[in-house]
């Protein structure tokens, strides 16, 4: 069931980078608008299915995608590697990246800082890929008023109760035509 959802994303994708694939005919008309998109910012509430669809979308697709490192205060878990799951950082150091407009989005969660810096999000560009990035609704909020030329995608449940009853996520995957927007 999963590979309607997954179908849906490369899609919007295939649009943006030009797969083989042809887009959907709902989205040739956008074609050319999102063909200079550097960047997909995707957001949803948590177990809404975000990570399966971007794991399934980055195993499929490797060369064309990256996620970007954020940046962060806490304490690297054990056998976490600076600048590669994380930048790790101290409260001063991100906070002067902050004075310094250093950050597209920011927040503080259980007394830390995390945030998606503009240079690593430019990083990924000079690659060549397309840069995701998976940010709470804030940080959609923040992005957007960045000017960062990115497409956004909103995940969502069918609705709540299949949020709080659902064990395992894949609840999105059944009513993937009311899951996902394209905004």
């Amino acid at each position: 069931m999963h590979v309607r959802a997954l179908s849906y994303l490369k899609t919007v994708c295939s649009s943006i980078v030009n797969f083989s694939t042809s887009p959907a005919a709902s989205f040739s008309s956008t074609a050319l608008k999102m063909s200079n998109i550097k960047t997909i910012v995707i957001s949803g509430p948590s177990g809404a299915g975000k990570s399966t669809l971007l794991h399934l979308l980055m195993k499929d697709y490797p060369t064309s995608f990256a996620f970007s490192v954020s940046h962060t205060t806490r304490k690297p878990r054990p056998g976490e590697v600076d600048g590669k799951d994380y930048h790790f950082v101290t409260h001063k150091e991100f906070e002067e990246m902050i004075q310094k407009k250093k950050f597209l989005e920011n927040a503080m969660f259980s007394g830390n800082y995390y945030g998606t810096s503009k240079a690593a999000v430019e990083e990924i560009q000079k690659t060549g890929r397309i840069c995701i990035l998976d940010v709470e609704i804030n940080g959609v909020k923040s992005i957007k008023t960045t000017g960062l030329n990115a497409k956004y995608i909103f995940v969502q449940p069918p609705s709540i109760e299949a949020l709080v009853s659902c064990t395992f996520c894949c609840f999105f995957f059944l009513c993937v035509g009311v899951c996902v927007d394209v905004v």
